[in-house]
């Protein structure tokens, strides 16, 4: 069997879904993640290194993933980084390749705020004559800037949307920030929850008090501050700071064709790269990896690119035809259609499975030629 070019693999997987599913690419989801591996021992030079993971594994060697998606949540690449890589650093590499590849013109790039910077700005909209729509860092704004945005007596527009069978509701408001659109929305739900989450840091905090020497690089996280050496105090004028921006989600963007509206509506479309990862980790088991070569560790993440397309484009193709399956749901379909070789004196048999109805619908969505029950080896079961 002849090797596989990894490298070529996303464009051809690109230009096939392009053919097969009239796959227009307007607009890219970017969005980075950390893999694992079972081993501390990093490969100096090479992908496996230690750095900031995303899965809280502490001490262990990784490698950092950036993966684009299309609108339909469809693959469209991936680039494959040092583990020790900033995530912010990897969106030039990403788009370079984007638009060397697909010789994209009109594209908007949406993306998280970790890749908010002034450089990546500049990348997008200077070098690449590209449009963006980030997520907007707020509490790294100038106190002249936030103060803008923390007056919720200006938030009187209001933007519903439906997620995963639930209507959330929001208020926004717009200005605009050196040079971008900035629209920032409030959500009630989502103070309730910042609140929450606060409240733990806190009492997490106080916990850790108790124990300061476990808190020489982490303190800034539990809303302490360094009094002396080993001596820690709770930061309550930062505890209050943070309690402005409860509820609060920024926005950024050049895009001055879509409305508002479009515009927050694209940004929320980002949870389905995050879905994407989700699935890569716990449907697919991605990780732990277990490889040592980067040669080994790039066909390893190149295949699970591959089975992630698939697995996409069969529920892409089961949605239109109105079957709403989960990737576990399909997967238990497609792990049940089986065929047993048997042999019985001089002769040999394939015996298949029973054929339920999900795996009707299968075969009848995919147009796939029925397998009798029962087939002599020296038949070929097309």
């Amino acid at each position: 069997m002849g090797s596989i070019d990894v490298v070529a693999v996303p464009t051809l997987i690109y230009k096939k879904g392009r053919h097969l599913f009239n796959q227009k690419l307007d607009i890219v989801f970017y969005d980075v993640t950390t893999f694992y591996f079972d081993s501390e021992v990093e490969n100096p030079g090479h992908l496996r290194q230690k750095g900031f993971s995303k899965d809280g594994k502490i001490g262990k060697t990784q490698i950092v993933l950036g993966l684009l998606i299309d609108k339909y949540k469809q693959p469209v690449g991936y680039q494959i980084f040092e583990g020790n890589t900033f995530e912010g650093h990897t969106l030039k590499v990403a788009l370079q390749d984007l638009k060397n590849k697909y010789k994209i013109e009109n594209v908007i790039v949406v993306a998280d705020r970790g890749m908010l910077c002034q450089s990546n700005i500049e990348l997008v909209v200077t070098e690449l004559g590209l449009c963006y729509i980030f997520g907007e860092r707020l509490k790294a704004m100038p106190k002249g800037a936030q103060d803008i945005f923390l007056d919720l007596e200006k938030y009187d527009q209001q933007w519903s949307y439906d997620k995963n069978g639930v209507q959330v509701s929001l208020q926004y408001y717009t200005a605009y920030y050196e040079e971008r659109k900035v629209i920032c929305t409030y959500s009630e739900k989502r103070a309730r929850k910042d609140r929450h989450d606060r409240q733990q840091r806190v009492d997490k905090a106080k916990q850790l008090l108790k124990n300061p020497s476990q808190l020489n690089r982490k303190a800034r996280y539990h809303y302490l501050t360094k009094k002396e050496k080993n001596t820690f105090q709770l930061n309550e004028e930062k505890i209050k700071r943070d309690e402005l921006f409860d509820g609060l989600l920024a926005i950024s963007t050049n895009v001055e064709t879509l409305s508002e509206i479009e515009v927050l509506n694209q940004y929320k479309h980002l949870f389905h790269i995050e879905h994407s990862f989700r699935t890569m980790k716990s449907i697919l088991e991605v990780r732990p990896m277990f490889h040592w070569t980067d040669k080994r560790i790039r066909g390893h993440i190149c295949m699970c690119f591959i089975s992630l397309t698939m697995l996409t484009n069969i529920q892409l193709r089961l949605n239109k035809a109105g079957h709403y399956w989960s990737e576990k749901h399909i997967l238990r379909t497609l792990d049940k259609m089986q065929i047993s070789h048997i042999q019985q004196d001089d002769q040999s048999y394939y015996m298949r499975s029973k054929c339920t109805d999900e795996q009707q619908t299968l075969s009848k969505i995919f147009k796939l030629k029925k397998v009798s029950p029962l087939t002599h080896k020296s038949l070929t079961i097309r």
